[in-house]
């Protein structure tokens, strides 16, 4: 009997504890309300967009954060955390749009509240033009023996110096984002990066020289961050300050040549170093753990998106060429297009369905939609093509020395200039990638 009423004052106690515990609990959230901006109201870059809100809270606001994110809700700008006194608060503050990296589309204005216990988040959807994406110039990289010349191309189509680099050569690239170049050397010049504004030095990746093999074997340049392949079998990632974000040591001392992310997925074109085997593989990002190898015998050029699960795959054979289309969700490839003599030089991508392409000293459209190429023009020895998605301007190096521009659909010549050392690349550099 005694441990009956000792339980049953345990379980009065429990029961007068969790009542007490409701009453004193905090179930209700903040209060918020928008006034400005307006619903779909439309700015464009460099406005200012005015937040004017009322926070409330029946007991007290422990902070109020403002902020822009895009359509995934993913924040763009944010502003300094308020902490209010009171339970109640006039937001009232301007956030000036100056990121010119911004795609033009769907934004929100979220404000966020908590009274320490509850949260609550109210958003008010604008739309922001920012501006469009522009070729600012393009960079000529040419060589003559052991020295890379950097030279920039104009709106007016003049070739200007801008630097000397005693080095080897195995690539170059540009972040138009980030507003830098990259150059690798292959057996003994490192990977360096420069400021397309001041060109200096921003920082390197050191090459260390073991004769007779190379060190780096390619570099590749997306969304603000460098791919780097080694030749020991294996690549690493960087982003635009030079901090590795992500490293892959490869099986058998394969390595990479072609570099094509993917949202979640990164494929790459690997080969061994004694070319018996090649392979194009799927990584899942950001772990870099493989989801698919697959075997190929041709040597891959380039990859580029058509969809979300179509990829166009530029191989070369021994002297034939085929343009194939591989499917990311089943893994298969087949054929789309075939080349019957000549290997393909250099590409670009024109659209989703389109690409230049150089093959035989010609350069050739090819389009998905009517499973054919035109032949577009022809010369002596076309290498480095180049299409500027702004304006429908391509370009290329003809016999070395000079560079062409032309304008799809014309093949009449726009503008030609000569280089008098040898062009191993043309780089576009945009405002923005």
């Amino acid at each position: 009997m005694k441990n009956r009423k000792h339980l049953y004052l345990i379980i009065c106690m429990m029961a007068f504890v969790c009542q007490s515990c409701k009453k004193n609990s905090d179930t209700n959230s903040p209060q918020i309300t928008i006034t400005k901006p307006l619903e779909n109201q439309q700015f464009n870059i460099y406005d200012i967009i005015t937040v004017i809100a009322n926070v409330c809270d029946d007991k007290k606001l422990v902070s109020i954060d403002v902020s822009v994110t895009n359509d995934s809700f993913i924040t763009m700008m944010s502003t300094p955390t308020i902490h209010p006194e009171n339970n109640c608060y006039d937001v009232n503050l301007d956030i000036k749009i100056t990121d010119i990296h911004l795609a033009t589309g769907i934004y929100y204005v979220l404000v966020r509240a908590s009274d320490g216990v509850n949260e609550t988040r109210a958003f008010q959807e604008i739309h922001i033009t920012t501006l469009p994406k522009k070729l600012k110039y393009l960079i000529v990289v040419s060589k003559n023996a052991g020295e890379i010349t950097l030279s920039k191309i104009d709106s007016t189509f003049t070739l200007s110096p801008i630097k000397t680099l005693t080095t080897d050569y195995c690539g170059s690239a540009v972040s138009s984002d980030a507003q830098l170049f990259y150059i690798a050397g292959k057996y003994t010049g490192d990977v360096s990066v420069f400021s397309t504004i001041s060109w200096l030095l921003q920082w390197s990746v050191p090459a260390i020289v073991s004769p007779p093999f190379p060190y780096f074997e390619a570099i590749s340049v997306h969304n603000s961050q460098l791919y780097v392949s080694y030749r020991e079998g294996k690549f690493e990632i960087f982003d635009d300050a030079g901090s590795i974000i992500a490293q892959r040591v490869i099986d058998f001392g394969n390595y990479p040549t072609v570099f094509t992310p993917i949202k979640d997925k990164l494929l790459t074109y690997e080969r061994s170093p004694s070319d018996m085997t090649r392979q194009m593989v799927v990584y899942f990002t950001p772990s870099y753990s493989i989801q698919q190898k697959n075997l190929v015998t041709c040597e891959i050029q380039n990859i580029y998106e058509k969809d979300a699960d179509n990829y166009f795959v530029l191989c070369n054979e021994v002297n034939s060429a085929i343009i194939k289309l591989y499917t990311l969700s089943t893994h298969n490839f087949w054929d789309a297009y075939t080349i019957a003599a000549g290997n393909i030089v250099s590409s670009a991508q024109v659209d989703d369905n389109s690409f230049l392409y150089i093959s035989n000293n010609t350069v050739y459209w090819y389009n998905y939609q009517t499973s054919g190429s035109v032949s577009m023009l022809s010369g002596q020895n076309l290498q480095n093509l180049v299409f500027d998605e702004t304006s429908s301007d391509y370009y290329f190096s003809e016999d070395y020395h000079t560079i062409k521009k032309y304008v799809l659909p014309s093949t009449i010549v726009q503008a030609s200039l000569s280089v008098s050392d040898s062009i191993i690349n043309i780089l576009p550099v945009y405002n923005k990638d």
